[in-house]
């Protein structure tokens, strides 16, 4: 498991993730949300309606691993399309993660 992942876990066992679009959905319009993980492999229509949540109210989100591997790093084999993080830290963090995640993907595809 990528440190991404991992440190998804971490936060989700804090409590600071709400898993699942519309728990996403809740977080973004009710203000909790600080960052939104959108699966990968989400329907288009899924990324396309809460991308542009996101940007209405102002909160970042990052389109990146698939739905399995959110889901398994939630605490169980569901498939999670979408997870709202909900503190500033580990958003933060997060986001970081995603940033060093999608770099080295690109700079190992480069070669």
């Amino acid at each position: 498991m990528n440190k991404l992942l991992h440190f998804i876990g971490i936060a989700f066992r804090a409590g600071k993730v709400q898993k699942g679009a519309f728990l996403t959905e809740k977080a973004i319009k009710n203000g909790t949300a600080r960052l939104v993980i959108v699966a990968e492999d989400s329907a288009e229509n899924t990324k396309d309606k809460l991308a542009s949540q996101c940007q209405y109210y102002g909160v970042e989100c990052m389109i990146t691993q698939t739905k399995e591997m959110l889901g398994r790093v939630t605490g169980g084999g569901d498939n999670r399309s979408a997870l709202a993080i909900t503190d500033p830290g580990f958003a933060q963090r997060t986001a970081e993660l995603v940033r060093q995640t999608q770099q080295s993907e690109k700079t190992f595809y480069k070669q």
